[in-house]
C-alpha cells in the first residue's frame, strides 16, 4: 500500500563500502528504503547485475528466514547445501548469483532498493539519483 503516494519502480542501488549486515540495514534505510528485497528471479537478475563480482548482502535473515521488512518471500534461491544451520542468521547473494547465509558481522559490499513506495515507517525518504532501475 502506497497510501496515496506515488508509487515508482523498484530500484537498486550498489553500495561498495563493506558493513556488517546491521549496518548495511542502517545505511540503506536512511539514504534508501531497505537492504534489497528480492521477490522473484527477474529481482534476483537486477541485483546480479550489480555485484562487479562480489558477494554482497541481501536483506535477508534468519528469525525464520524472512526479508528485512519482516515479509516473506515465496521466491528463493538458495545455493546447494544453503542455508546452513547454527549461527549464520543473514543472507547475502553470491557471484553466481546464488543466496548463501552468512555471519551477519561480516564486512561486505551490499545492495539497497528504493521503491516501490518513496515511503518506509512513516517517515518520506530522499531518494538519490545512481541507481539500477527494474524494468
Amino acid at each position: 500500500g502506497c497510501a496515496n503516494r506515488q508509487e515508482i519502480p523498484k530500484q537498486y542501488v550498489p553500495v561498495l563500502t563493506p558493513l556488517a549486515w546491521e549496518d548495511a540495514r542502517s545505511y540503506c534505510r536512511q539514504h534508501h528504503t531497505d537492504l534489497a528485497m528480492i521477490k522473484d528471479e527477474s529481482e534476483n537478475t537486477a541485483v546480479a547485475s550489480l555485484l562487479w563480482g562480489h558477494a554482497v548482502w541481501i536483506g535477508l535473515y534468519r528469525d525464520p528466514w524472512r526479508w528485512s521488512d519482516g515479509t516473506n518471500s515465496s521466491f528463493t534461491n538458495w545455493d546447494a547445501w544453503q542455508p546452513s544451520a547454527g549461527w549464520e542468521t543473514c543472507g547475502l547473494e553470491n557471484s553466481a548469483q546464488k543466496w548463501h547465509d552468512a555471519n551477519c558481522a561480516a564486512l561486505l559490499p551490499f545492495i539497497c532498493h528504493k521503491g516501490k513506495c518513496d515511503f518506509h515507517g512513516g517517515h518520506e525518504f530522499s531518494l538519490s539519483k545512481q541507481c539500477a532501475n527494474v524494468n
